[in-house]
């Protein structure tokens, strides 16, 4: 499953609405104990998407589908599409 920053994101604050960023930051640190850097950038990513949303009320435009992809993470390699992610679990 291919995922983005942005998907992530609300697909955490709708599953975990008052836990959402907690979420995000265990898999940030799993992703660290793992020494899994490129999922580490992926997961940071997330977390400021929560925050920047629950600041404004909607996620950055630079995540959504169309906006600018500025300072996005490719997780699937070089030739990746940049702020994508595949990931192994259900989340």
């Amino acid at each position: 499953m291919v995922t983005t920053v942005a998907e992530s994101a609300r697909r955490l604050i709708t599953k975990y609405p008052l836990r959402a960023v907690f979420v995000a930051i265990e898999r940030l640190n799993k992703s660290i104990d793992r020494g899994d850097w490129r999922a580490r950038d992926f997961w940071a990513q997330v977390v400021h998407a929560i925050h920047d949303h629950a600041r404004s009320g909607e996620l950055p435009v630079r995540d959504i589908p169309g906006g600018s992809k500025a300072g996005a993470v490719s997780m699937r390699g070089p030739r990746a599409s940049a702020g994508t992610f595949e990931k192994a679990d259900g989340d």
